[in-house]
């Protein structure tokens, strides 16, 4: 049959360094909030589930790791949680895990400080235009029944906002700017002249109410 004599041994090998490029000694760290960096590293007979745990301890619950399988096989999936921001930064030229993990250097958001991003409503800066945008989408959209069809066009059509709200913070627009000026500076009680006015109509409307029998709250 062509087959070579000798044992089989049916046991595979599933650590980090048979399935990737990874090696002990590889690293990567990560800051959160913009807090000292944290080092995570690769060591001998690491599998996807230890570096998992590992890095869920040391981030203190403020990023999530996980495993996802697809058809290259098992990846990490990292993901900010909390309200914190994330800070990926890579190892060492030659030791760089983060690289070796397909990802790279950059920051990642919370979805609660994503979705609070460009919300609070204050004074825009002409020299600072745009910002992070969220579109809220899923990755599991499935058109198997008319209910979710609806779901999926109506997260789109939010999507779509979002965008062009993201398209129109990229031009200063000065009018824009003056009303949320104004809206600022008319927060507080009104003038004394408005008061008076004010107490003068109610007076007003209780004394037709008292001859029409009436009641004013």
């Amino acid at each position: 049959m062509g087959l070579p004599t000798g044992t089989v041994n049916n046991t595979e090998i599933r650590d980090l360094e048979t399935q990737t490029s990874l090696r002990a000694g590889d690293h990567f760290y990560i800051s959160v909030n913009e807090g000292r960096k944290i080092k995570i590293d690769i060591r001998a007979g690491d599998t996807f589930q230890r570096l998992v745990t590992r890095i869920n301890t040391l981030s203190t619950r403020n990023l999530k790791a996980s495993v996802t399988y697809g058809e290259n096989g098992p990846a990490l999936k990292l993901e900010a949680r909390n309200g914190a921001s994330i800070e990926f930064i890579g190892g060492a030229d030659g030791r760089d895990a983060l690289a070796k993990l397909g990802f790279e250097e950059r920051s990642i958001l919370s979805p609660e400080l994503l979705f609070d991003l460009n919300n609070d409503g204050g004074e825009i800066d002409p020299n600072d235009l745009g910002g992070v945008f969220a579109l809220g989408l899923n990755n599991g959209f499935s058109f198997s029944n008319k209910t979710e069809a609806e779901y999926i066009f109506n997260q789109l059509e939010d999507a779509i906002k979002v965008i062009q709200s993201a398209h129109r913070s990229l031009t200063f627009d000065p009018i824009r700017a003056q009303i949320l000026r104004d809206s600022k500076n008319n927060i507080g009680p009104a003038p004394a002249f408005l008061q008076d006015r004010l107490a003068r109509y109610q007076d007003g409307l209780q004394r037709v109410l008292a001859v029409t029998g009436g009641t004013i709250i």
